[in-house]
């Protein structure tokens, strides 16, 4: 197989550009190699419950003695892996975890509100820094049968508990889907079906748009006082999201929310 010659890459280059979005080229990574002190959902846990991953960045470290910093996570259930090391912000260079001689060394460690690392070394600066990452899974979260990451049809992927006497706002997280299942849309409309109607019926109530806010490729946020808090209670509230695409509907994909019910 001969090299593509010049022409043939504009060509390759051009339809990219066309055809080709940022959001669904990002989808094609693997999540569990992107890094960032956001949150990044990549994977689940034995107990069914989603994964997250953040890095943290600690600015200044002490010698022989605990680094910490908060990670500014407050919904943590279980912290199930981490690492991290000290870099060498004037040459480029990482030390990992564990002893790398002459009695120096790191140790990496997480709890539910901070990260830190020790540090057995003869001589931190200013010139040294250190990331640690971590993964856990939040109490916010219900187990789920999978969590696809990638590879996926859309599809609605989980949604926070509401409990009518803590009203929290309501956080609902859905896949994009990956390959011809990719999710091609550039807005979304959230509906719930009204408890005041019988199971048989198909009928769904927008929820109010200033109530909401939406990443079109992850998470919609769900204001405390949307409209569901307020009719006729059900433990289950089905919903419905629907996207669009210059304001024609290319997908519907539906789930629910649970509701904690006191009488």
């Amino acid at each position: 197989m001969s090299k593509p010659n010049n022409t043939q890459l504009a060509d390759i280059a051009s339809y990219m550009a066309e055809h080709i979005t940022v959001p669904q080229l990002v989808q094609h990574f693997d999540k569990s190699m992107i890094y960032s002190d956001d949150e990044v959902m990549v994977g689940q846990w034995i107990d069914k419950k989603p994964i997250y991953k953040k890095t943290v960045l600690i600015n200044s470290l002490s010698n022989n003695s605990w680094n910490t910093t908060p990670h500014n996570v407050s919904d943590i259930d279980k912290i199930v892996y981490v690492y991290g090391g000290m870099y060498n912000s004037s040459n480029g260079s990482l030390n990992g975890p564990g002893i790398w001689g002459s009695g120096t060394g790191c140790s990496a460690y997480a709890s539910k509100t901070t990260v830190e690392l020790y540090i057995y070394y003869g001589s931190v600066s200013s010139i040294h820094k250190a990331y640690i990452t971590f993964y856990y899974t939040k109490t916010t979260d219900n187990p789920v049968d999978y969590v696809p990451v990638g590879g996926c049809e859309p599809r609605f992927q989980s949604a926070t508990t509401f409990d009518q006497n803590n009203p929290t706002n309501c956080i609902i997280r859905y896949t994009s889907g990956d390959g011809a299942d990719l999710l091609d849309a550039d807005s979304l409309l959230l509906y719930q079906k009204s408890a005041s109607t019988q199971e048989s019926t198909a009928d769904y109530v927008e929820v109010n748009t200033a109530k909401y806010t939406y990443d079109l490729f992850n998470t919609i946020t769900v204001d405390s006082s949307a409209g569901f808090m307020n009719l006729t209670p059900l433990q289950n509230i089905p919903m419905k999201i629907v996207f669009s695409k210059n304001s024609i509907a290319t997908r519907v994909i539906y789930g629910s929310i649970p509701v904690i019910l006191h009488t």
